[in-house]
């Protein structure tokens, strides 16, 4: 097998990148007192959630490779690293947006968002990973019932039902 530089030089350079944006945010955040106990419950509060995701994609690599699609190490590490980290950031900017718009949204809303994103995430994943690009349209029926979700909960909010 031969040594792949440019993969090497993008693991190590995006972890140096990212390490640098940490530290830059949090020094920045520190001149302007932003770290404070609701940063932090926020931060911790998005990490859960991110874990949730994260072992509910373990179950769907557990289930395809157990269904027959093969997955490298490499594949299914990248997906979850993947999907640790964006439903983290995805996570806390969502929380960080339901603080400072000093309202609630109701339940529904959250299922219609969430089987949106998910059906989405997992069947690209699916797609990409079996390499059949018919799973991009299976989304669809799971996109229509959550926007079914949010039609609902907009006509809660406003009185209708």
């Amino acid at each position: 097998m031969e040594i792949q530089y440019a993969g090497l030089i993008g693991l190590y350079g995006g972890m140096f990148a990212g390490l640098l944006g940490w530290f830059l945010s949090r020094k920045k955040l520190k001149e302007q007192r932003g770290l404070d106990e609701l940063f932090f419950h926020l931060r911790t509060k998005s990490r859960t959630y991110s874990w949730f995701i994260t072992l509910f994609s373990l179950y769907g690599l557990f289930t395809l490779y157990l269904v027959g699609v093969p997955i490298s190490v490499p594949v299914a590490l990248g997906i979850m690293l993947f999907m640790q980290l964006g439903s983290w950031a995805i996570a806390s900017v969502v929380l960080q947006m339901h603080v400072s718009m000093h309202r609630t949204l109701s339940k529904m809303t959250y299922i219609g968002i969430s089987i949106m994103v998910f059906s989405i995430l997992l069947f690209t994943v699916i797609a990409w990973i079996t390499s059949n690009w018919i799973f991009l349209f299976w989304p669809i029926p799971f996109c229509i019932l959550g926007y079914q979700f949010l039609r609902h909960a907009k006509r809660e909010k406003e009185g209708v039902v």
